[in-house]
C-alpha cells in the first residue's frame, strides 16, 4: 500500500517550509509576549525619540548638521541656562564629550554630568551608550546625567534611560529648548530676525 505523503513534502523545498514558518510564528509570539510583560508597545513608544518606527516621518529624523564642537558648546550653554556652575574641563573630558556641572543650592542642589553623542544622517544613539554612560557615574556622587545628541536615540536607548537618573535630549528637544530660552542654534537664522515682527508687536 502506498503511504500517504503530506502535501508539504510534495512541494519543491517543502520540507523546510513548515519548520521555518513555525519558527517565525514562535518568534513573533515571544516578541508580543515580551513587549506585553514589559509594558511596551508601538503606541507607547515616544515617536520623537524613536524615529526608526515606520510611523515616524523619516525625513525629519535626519541629524542636525552641527559639528561636534558646536554640540559640546550647546551642552555647556544648557548647563549655564540651568544656572549650573561648570567645573574646569580637562582635555580628556573634552575628548570624551563630557563635563561636570554643580548646582550649589543647599539641600536640593547636586552634581551633574553631561555627555554628547555626535551622529550623522539617520544614525541613532544605541541603548548601550546610555547603559555605559550611567555605569560611568552611578558609583560617584552625581545627582543626574544629561545626554545630548544632534540626532535621535534608538527605541532601546529611550527605555534604558527611563529607569535611570539620565535625561536624554535629541535634536528636536534641543531646538525646542533653544527657542524657549531665546538663543541661536549653529547655522540657524538669528531668533531676533525670525521673531522681529512678534518682538515689535510686544513692545507696542
Amino acid at each position: 500500500m502506498k503511504e500517504y505523503q503530506p502535501l508539504v513534502h510534495l512541494m519543491p523545498g517543502g520540507s523546510l517550509i513548515a519548520p521555518v514558518f513555525g519558527l517565525i510564528i514562535s518568534i513573533l509570539a515571544f516578541s508580543m509576549l515580551l513587549n506585553s510583560l514589559l509594558g511596551r508597545s508601538e503606541e507607547s513608544t515616544p515617536q520623537a525619540l524613536a524615529p526608526e518606527l515606520d510611523a515616524y516621518d523619516r525625513e525629519a529624523s535626519v541629524a542636525a548638521t552641527w559639528t561636534r564642537e558646536e554640540l559640546y558648546a550647546l551642552a555647556q550653554t544648557l548647563a549655564e541656562h540651568l544656572t549650573l556652575e561648570i567645573e574646569p574641563i580637562s582635555d580628556l573630558l573634552a575628548l570624551e564629550g563630557e563635563f561636570y556641572a554643580q548646582d550649589n543650592r543647599p539641600i536640593i542642589g547636586g552634581r551633574y554630568i553631561f555627555r554628547i553623542a555626535h551622529v550623522k544622517g539617520r544614525e541613532l544613539v544605541p541603548g548601550v551608550e546610555i547603559e555605559a554612560f550611567h555605569a560611568s557615574f552611578k558609583v560617584e556622587n552625581f545627582k543626574k546625567g544629561v545626554f545630548l545628541t544632534n540626532g535621535f536615540f534608538s527605541e532601546d536607548a529611550v527605555y534604558q534611560s527611563e529607569d535611570r537618573p539620565v535625561e536624554i535630549l535629541n535634536r528636536n528637544a534641543i531646538q525646542d529648548w533653544s527657542q524657549s530660552a531665546g538663543f541661536d542654534l549653529p547655522g540657524a537664522a538669528p531668533l531676533s530676525q525670525n521673531q522681529g515682527t512678534t518682538d515689535e508687536q510686544s513692545e507696542i
